[in-house]
């Protein structure tokens, strides 16, 4: 088998295991949210289009924990807001309130007269009771949302609507818009890739942070889904959206998180947006939910382990409107990236002596790398990382092992064939150079010694000549 045979065997096993074991995909994130960390010290200021009005650490103090309210506090807080562009209440309104039915009645009046509402319904990972009154709200759910276009069921990913509680049937028929709450982190834990669209039952079923971005900007959601597979369109931007999911560019850190990286929400307390004039609010997209310390609704992303619900959403909603759109790099381009990265060295290798050939193959793994930052930095294109740096790395180690191991044969053969014949110090000149053994010769004073053995005359015409080669070596 040849020199190369073994360094692509060695490559190809390499990125077998790396797939296999899932430290490849380890690496690529880890890699990447370094670069948004890095990235991330630029961003000078969260868009101002978006606000938190965050049920904080004061409010709880002044309020009492939010299961006591009388949802008639939200009511107060909507009519302060009637300037805002979009509102939406980050709060799973899913059960009525026995102590106060008032409290109920006076938010689903709140959120008619507002009229650009969204609210969250939640999705059961389990089996629950299934009733004729469950059975009406799913139906109430379905003639709420939008239809779904053929086009856009074939790539979403579809949910039975029986797994989804909306909210109480006066808010459900009072709100503009409805989105589910849940988001799926990575395995780690970490959400950098939230799904924002699904179907269910031939309709669209967007996250609450696209229903109320599309809200604001008073998109029909099934307009936004009408172009071309996995892209989103509002108003003038098309966001990439590969199978529902949106690749997000980290920016959000909490309030408090002083010293980390990316930039803090803008965000205002619960007790004063309820002193503040509606004009303080004009043309936001106003998000309501918990940011008080032992808060449930974590939702960390590549900067602030710490980052709550309502602060996630305000980072969707900011990538879907206001920053430039990231991407994934097409695979056409990875591959091309994985396979210079590889047939370089390889090359160069075949081609030049060693030192060369080193020096040259880590140039191509360094411009492999270059070009990936590019990929990232110019053209927001988020790329595997490790496939193609652990490849090309690859290659560059395993055809320089092979190469200095195939010398090194070679000069132990060449050493011990010249040392039957010609003195050590001609021999170690050979071995630094081997076309040495090949010139014309050089013009030195020495000293000849002619002598004969005896014997031998008779001896090799009595004998083949392979005998007699060997019985001289010997």
């Amino acid at each position: 088998m040849r020199t190369w045979h073994h360094s692509l065997i060695g490559v190809l096993l390499l990125l077998f295991l790396l797939q296999t074991t899932g430290l490849g995909e380890s690496l690529d994130r880890s890699l990447t949210d370094l670069h948004w960390r890095l990235g991330a010290r630029q961003v000078r200021a969260f868009p101002d289009s978006v606000l938190v009005i965050g049920i904080d650490d004061r409010t709880v103090q002044q309020y009492g924990r939010l299961r006591y309210w009388s949802r008639g506090r939200y009511a107060a807080l909507l009519d302060r807001l009637t300037l805002a562009r979009a509102v939406a209440l980050d709060i799973l309104f899913t059960e009525p309130d026995r102590q106060d039915p008032a409290g109920d009645a006076a938010l689903a009046a709140a959120v008619r007269r507002h009229g650009r509402v969204a609210l969250p319904l939640h999705r059961w990972q389990e089996a629950r009771p299934y009733g004729p009154e469950q059975q009406a709200r799913e139906d109430q759910l379905l003639e709420k949302l939008s239809p779904a276009t053929p086009a856009a069921r074939g790539w979403l990913q579809a949910i039975s609507s029986a797994a989804l509680e909306p909210p109480l049937p006066e808010l459900q028929k009072a709100a503009a818009t409805l989105g589910f709450a849940e988001v799926d982190p990575d395995p780690d834990g970490v959400y950098r890739s939230p799904r924002l669209a699904r179907v269910t039952a031939r309709r669209l079923l967007p996250h609450l942070s696209l229903a109320v971005a599309l809200l604001a900007e008073r998109a029909d959601p099934a307009l936004a889904f009408a172009g071309p597979p996995n892209s989103l369109h509002i108003g003038e931007r098309r966001i990439e959206l590969p199978d529902g999911v949106l690749l997000l560019q980290p920016v959000a850190r909490r309030t408090g998180a002083r010293g980390r990286p990316g930039v803090a929400v803008p965000t205002l307390s619960f007790v004063e947006a309820l002193q503040a004039s509606p004009e303080r609010f004009a043309g936001k997209i106003v998000l309501v939910g918990e940011t008080a310390t032992g808060t449930t609704d974590l939702r960390p992303n590549a900067l602030d382990p710490g980052l709550r619900g309502v602060e996630l959403n305000a980072e969707i909603i900011a990538n879907l409107l206001a920053l430039p759109p990231v991407r994934p790099l097409p695979m056409a381009a990875q591959w091309g990236f994985l396979l210079v990265g590889v047939a370089l060295p390889f090359c160069f290798y075949g081609l030049l002596p060693v030192r060369p050939a080193a020096r040259a193959a880590v140039g191509a793994w360094v411009a492999v790398w270059l070009g990936l930052e590019w990929e990232f930095w110019v053209g927001r294109y988020v790329p595997s990382w490790t496939p193609m740096l652990a490849g090309s790395g690859g290659a560059v180690l395993f055809m320089g092992l092979q190469r200095l191991l195939h010398e090194e044969s070679e000069k132990r053969t060449l050493r011990h064939n010249f040392s039957l014949f010609v003195a050590p110090e001609l021999v170690q000149a050979i071995v630094a150079d081997p076309k040495a053994a090949m010139q014309e010769g050089t013009r030195q004073r020495v000293a000849v010694l002619f002598s004969d053995i005896r014997g031998f005359t008779s001896y090799s015409e009595q004998h083949p000549p392979e005998v007699v080669v060997r019985h001289q070596i010997n």
